[in-house]
């Protein structure tokens, strides 16, 4: 083990852009809490991006978790800069 310290860059409140392999329903968004969402389909798959602010780290893995439920494949999780 080296000496450097690990640091947790979860602090609070953040902005993520979580993106899926599918097209989710807009009426399902209530279920998701406070997110915006972007959908592009190309001719071999739909992809969906989720934005939005979440409040700690447990509410974030909460809509992770709540999309892996509705068996959504997770694509990518990227914390946006503020």
């Amino acid at each position: 083990m080296n000496d450097s310290k690990l640091v947790n860059s979860f602090t609070g409140r953040a902005t993520y852009q979580i993106t899926v392999n599918g097209t989710i329903n807009p009426s399902f968004l209530p279920f998701l809490g406070d997110v915006s969402l972007a959908q592009t389909e190309t001719k071999k798959r739909s992809i969906t991006t989720l934005t939005g602010e979440v409040i700690d780290q447990s509410a974030l893995a909460g809509l992770i978790n709540t999309l892996i439920d509705y068996r959504y494949t997770v694509i990518s999780v990227l914390k946006l800069e503020q």
